[in-house]
Protein backbone atom coordinates (compact mmCIF):
# COMPACT_ATOMS: atom_id res chain seq x y z
CA UNK A 1 0.00 0.00 0.00
CA UNK A 2 2.93 2.26 0.73
CA UNK A 3 3.94 2.02 -2.32
CA UNK A 4 1.03 2.25 -4.41
CA UNK A 5 0.59 5.90 -2.04
CA UNK A 6 4.31 6.99 -2.76
CA UNK A 7 3.79 6.64 -6.56
CA UNK A 8 0.12 8.38 -6.97
CA UNK A 9 2.09 11.24 -4.35
CA UNK A 10 4.70 11.10 -7.40
CA UNK A 11 2.43 11.44 -9.87
CA UNK A 12 0.94 14.21 -7.88
CA UNK A 13 4.15 16.36 -8.10
CA UNK A 14 4.05 15.99 -11.92
CA UNK A 15 3.50 18.61 -13.89
CA UNK A 16 1.35 16.58 -16.38
CA UNK A 17 -1.11 15.70 -13.49
CA UNK A 18 -2.61 18.59 -12.54
CA UNK A 19 -5.46 19.28 -10.17
CA UNK A 20 -7.14 21.18 -13.18
CA UNK A 21 -7.71 17.53 -14.19
CA UNK A 22 -10.44 17.26 -12.56
CA UNK A 23 -13.81 18.62 -13.57
CA UNK A 24 -17.04 18.62 -11.41
CA UNK A 25 -19.34 16.00 -12.18
CA UNK A 26 -22.21 18.56 -11.57
CA UNK A 27 -20.80 20.98 -14.46
CA UNK A 28 -20.01 18.23 -16.87
CA UNK A 29 -23.91 17.03 -16.54
CA UNK A 30 -24.29 20.59 -17.44
CA UNK A 31 -22.12 20.80 -20.63
CA UNK A 32 -19.41 22.60 -18.19
CA UNK A 33 -15.65 22.11 -17.62
CA UNK A 34 -15.35 23.55 -13.93
CA UNK A 35 -12.23 22.58 -11.76
CA UNK A 36 -13.64 20.11 -8.70
CA UNK A 37 -12.39 21.35 -5.73
CA UNK A 38 -13.69 18.80 -3.39
CA UNK A 39 -15.05 15.30 -3.82
CA UNK A 40 -18.41 13.70 -1.37
CA UNK A 41 -17.52 10.67 -0.27
CA UNK A 42 -21.13 9.97 -0.21
CA UNK A 43 -21.94 10.81 -3.40
CA UNK A 44 -19.04 9.38 -4.92
CA UNK A 45 -18.76 12.71 -6.97
CA UNK A 46 -16.37 15.37 -8.15
CA UNK A 47 -17.61 19.58 -7.02
CA UNK A 48 -16.74 22.86 -7.90
CA UNK A 49 -16.58 25.24 -5.17
CA UNK A 50 -20.32 26.76 -6.89
CA UNK A 51 -21.69 23.15 -6.88
CA UNK A 52 -20.07 22.80 -3.00
CA UNK A 53 -22.37 25.13 -1.49
CA UNK A 54 -25.77 24.25 -3.26
CA UNK A 55 -24.23 20.53 -2.15
CA UNK A 56 -23.67 21.28 1.18
CA UNK A 57 -27.11 22.93 1.64
CA UNK A 58 -29.05 19.78 0.52
CA UNK A 59 -26.07 17.33 2.39
CA UNK A 60 -25.18 19.19 5.10
CA UNK A 61 -23.77 16.01 6.64
CA UNK A 62 -22.12 14.40 3.83
CA UNK A 63 -18.20 13.81 4.13
CA UNK A 64 -16.21 15.84 1.56
CA UNK A 65 -12.30 15.91 1.19
CA UNK A 66 -10.62 18.54 -0.15
CA UNK A 67 -8.80 17.75 -3.28
CA UNK A 68 -4.94 17.84 -3.70
CA UNK A 69 -3.57 20.44 -5.30
CA UNK A 70 -1.34 18.66 -7.74
CA UNK A 71 0.13 21.52 -9.06
CA UNK A 72 3.73 21.92 -9.61
CA UNK A 73 6.05 24.57 -10.58
CA UNK A 74 8.93 22.23 -11.68
CA UNK A 75 8.89 18.67 -13.79
CA UNK A 76 10.23 16.02 -12.21
CA UNK A 77 12.53 14.79 -13.69
CA UNK A 78 14.57 11.39 -13.87
CA UNK A 79 16.51 9.87 -11.30
CA UNK A 80 18.33 8.06 -13.46
CA UNK A 81 18.40 10.63 -16.08
CA UNK A 82 18.59 13.81 -14.60
CA UNK A 83 18.28 15.62 -18.24
CA UNK A 84 14.61 14.04 -18.95
CA UNK A 85 11.47 14.19 -17.77
CA UNK A 86 9.69 11.42 -16.13
CA UNK A 87 6.54 10.68 -19.03
CA UNK A 88 5.88 6.87 -18.21
CA UNK A 89 5.26 4.27 -15.55
CA UNK A 90 6.94 0.93 -15.94
CA UNK A 91 4.26 -1.67 -14.78
CA UNK A 92 6.51 -4.10 -13.91
CA UNK A 93 9.19 -2.73 -11.97
CA UNK A 94 6.58 -0.15 -10.03
CA UNK A 95 8.11 3.24 -11.25
CA UNK A 96 8.09 6.36 -12.45
CA UNK A 97 10.33 6.93 -15.80
CA UNK A 98 11.82 8.81 -18.99
CA UNK A 99 11.78 8.53 -22.61
CA UNK A 100 15.48 7.25 -21.89
CA UNK A 101 14.81 5.06 -19.43
CA UNK A 102 11.73 3.34 -21.65
CA UNK A 103 14.12 2.92 -24.41
CA UNK A 104 17.19 1.62 -22.93
CA UNK A 105 16.09 0.01 -19.75
CA UNK A 106 12.69 -0.92 -19.48
CA UNK A 107 12.30 -1.96 -23.07
CA UNK A 108 10.87 -5.04 -23.25
CA UNK A 109 8.80 -4.16 -20.27
CA UNK A 110 5.15 -3.09 -19.74
CA UNK A 111 5.24 0.70 -19.62
CA UNK A 112 2.00 3.38 -19.83
CA UNK A 113 2.19 6.98 -20.35
CA UNK A 114 1.71 8.40 -16.85
CA UNK A 115 -2.00 10.07 -17.58
CA UNK A 116 -2.86 6.34 -18.33
CA UNK A 117 -1.70 4.72 -14.89
CA UNK A 118 -3.31 8.12 -13.12
CA UNK A 119 -6.72 7.51 -14.94
CA UNK A 120 -6.45 3.90 -14.39
CA UNK A 121 -5.97 4.52 -11.00
CA UNK A 122 -8.54 7.10 -10.48
CA UNK A 123 -10.80 4.15 -12.12
CA UNK A 124 -9.51 2.11 -9.09
CA UNK A 125 -9.98 4.46 -6.39
CA UNK A 126 -13.51 5.33 -7.47
CA UNK A 127 -14.29 1.58 -7.49
CA UNK A 128 -13.29 0.92 -3.84
CA UNK A 129 -15.15 3.49 -2.58
CA UNK A 130 -18.34 2.33 -4.43
CA UNK A 131 -17.79 -0.90 -2.80
CA UNK A 132 -16.91 0.96 0.68
CA UNK A 133 -20.28 2.82 0.07
CA UNK A 134 -22.28 -0.57 -0.37
CA UNK A 135 -20.51 -1.97 2.60
CA UNK A 136 -21.47 0.74 4.39
CA UNK A 137 -24.89 0.91 3.69
CA UNK A 138 -25.46 -3.07 4.73
CA UNK A 139 -23.48 -2.24 7.81
CA UNK A 140 -26.29 1.29 8.38
CA UNK A 141 -29.24 -1.64 7.65
CA UNK A 142 -28.24 -4.03 10.09
CA UNK A 143 -27.91 -1.77 12.68
CA UNK A 144 -30.96 -0.38 12.11
CA UNK A 145 -32.46 -4.05 12.36
CA UNK A 146 -30.30 -4.59 15.33
CA UNK A 147 -32.18 -1.06 16.89
CA UNK A 148 -35.63 -3.01 15.99
CA UNK A 149 -34.93 -6.27 17.68
CA UNK A 150 -33.53 -4.77 20.79
CA UNK A 151 -36.52 -2.44 20.69
CA UNK A 152 -39.27 -5.24 20.41
CA UNK A 153 -37.23 -7.33 23.19
CA UNK A 154 -37.74 -4.18 25.66
CA UNK A 155 -41.65 -4.17 24.90
CA UNK A 156 -41.85 -7.95 25.50
CA UNK A 157 -39.86 -7.64 28.69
Amino acid sequence: MYSFLSTIYSLCKLDSFKKSSIHCDKCLEEDEHLNATHFCNDCNKNLCNLHLLVHNKENNNHNLNELLNCQSENNQHCKEHNDHIIEFYCKDCKKLICVRCAALLHKLHNYIDINEIVKEEEENIKKLINNLNLKKEVILQRNNDIDETIVKLNEQY
